[in-house]
């Protein structure tokens, strides 16, 4: 009897515990959905106000509503928007100010008078300097505002690294300016190649030699052919560069056509050695590139072109733009392939005598339409090349649409100041 009645006791404990427990939890629920419906009232009475005063705003600024009144009895305060002067004259564009969304009381929120915004101009463009031709949007910009970094002037041959492993950008631009001349250089990846997913083959460097007494522009042009042909343009840019500041520091001014030869054999040799090191058992012929190179003294007197393969030098004549080689084809060095650098290192010599007018090296996506199209291409060329101009114009000029044109495009232009 007695284990009856503790038993019965102990369930009346328990029955008296949950019913306190679901009160807690009653009431905690409870607690939060007034503090919920307190918080709504007060937003709600927050929109309500800003509604009003926004209403009252644009009544009066439509003239339907009472004068503001503003601190310190002033019925025509200064404007709420600064004007600025815009590019056209006598039009003035208004600068917003920042929006205040401070919450305070009805009576205390001041309420500014806000002018109607003038429309906008629309901006003029002269189209007497613009051309939507094949070159796209070009804007020639002459003089100092052209050059972009005018100071800028390039690094020695030697000084310039190369990278073991190669993966080039699919463009690239540069201006320099070096006493006597003006450069501009830029590359671009094909519409075959990045159609293919395959890298830019071509690659330049604009560079000096001898401590600054000498510009020199090499371009190269890497084959479609030749797998690992960026591997031959970007290592043959920079060794031949730093071949030709060696050479060049021995020899001075004293230098003669065929240093031309030992500048190319040691090129070779070190493209050898770096080709041996990073493809190991590997065909020389898969990083095959043509070259050309301009070596041109600072103090403007005459310097001297070389070139394997069809890569250009070509010069403004009254006909039109003219190579300094002429047609790789012909003459000695004639075969029906396209001659390419390690495996041929004979190379085609001129001096050249700068002028005032620009010369261009180019590989043979930019200096084949150019020759093959003297009224579009070449006629552009020659519009847009009177004067330096920007290395982003330059690089447009570069990237002109010609159908079928889908090789890479590189040109390094030079001007004589």
């Amino acid at each position: 009897m007695l284990g009856v009645l503790a038993f019965l006791a102990g369930w009346q404990f328990s029955a008296w515990l949950m019913i306190a427990l679901l009160c807690a939890v009653a009431a905690a629920v409870a607690w939060f959905l007034l503090q919920a419906f307190d918080d709504s009232a007060r937003v709600s009475a927050a929109s309500a106000q800003a509604l009003a005063a926004r209403g009252l705003m644009r009544a009066q600024s439509d003239g339907r509503g009472p004068a503001p009144h503003y601190p310190g009895g002033s019925e025509n305060p200064e404007p709420a928007m600064t004007p600025i002067q815009s590019s056209q004259p006598g039009a003035a564009v208004p600068l917003n100010p920042p929006v205040q969304s401070t919450l305070l009381p009805q009576a205390a929120q001041p309420v500014a008078h806000v002018p109607p915004v003038p429309p906008a101009q629309p901006a003029v463009v002269d189209q007497s300097t613009s051309k939507t031709s094949v070159f796209g949007t070009v804007t020639p910009r002459f003089g100092d505002a052209a050059r972009g970094v005018v100071d800028r002037r390039p690094l020695e041959g030697s000084a310039l690294l190369g990278a073991c492993y190669v993966m080039p950008p699919g463009s690239i631009a540069d201006a320099y300016s070096l006493d006597n001349y003006e450069v501009r250089g830029a590359s671009r990846i094909g519409i075959a190649h990045a159609h293919a997913g395959e890298p830019r083959q071509d690659d330049y460097v604009i560079t000096t030699a001898d401590g600054g007494r000498y510009l020199v522009v090499v371009v190269c042009d890497g084959l479609g052919s030749a797998p690992q042909s960026h591997f031959g343009s970007h290592w043959t840019t920079r060794l031949l560069s730093e071949s030709i500041d060696i050479i060049t520091r021995e020899k001075g001014k004293s230098h003669e056509p065929q240093d031309v030869g030992y500048m190319i054999a040691r090129t070779e040799g070190m493209l050898r050695t770096q080709f041996d090191a990073s493809f190991p058992g590997g065909q020389i012929d898969s990083i095959s590139t043509t070259l050309v190179a301009l070596v041109l003294p600072v103090d403007g007197s005459d310097g001297y072109a070389f070139r394997i393969g069809d890569s250009d030098l070509m010069f403004v004549s009254e006909t039109g733009w003219q190579s300094v080689f002429g047609n790789p084809n012909e003459g000695p060095l004639a075969d029906s392939t396209t001659a390419a650098f390690p495996s041929t290192n004979q190379a085609q010599y001129k001096a050249v005598r700068s002028g005032g007018r620009c010369i261009v090296l180019a590989t043979d996506g930019v200096a084949g339409p150019m020759l093959a199209s003297p009224d579009v291409v070449g006629a552009g060329f020659i519009q847009y090349t009177e004067q330096p101009i920007s290395e982003s114009d330059f690089s447009l000029l570069v990237g002109f649409e010609r159908k079928a044109a889908l090789d890479d495009r590189t040109a390094v232009a030079v001007w004589r100041k």
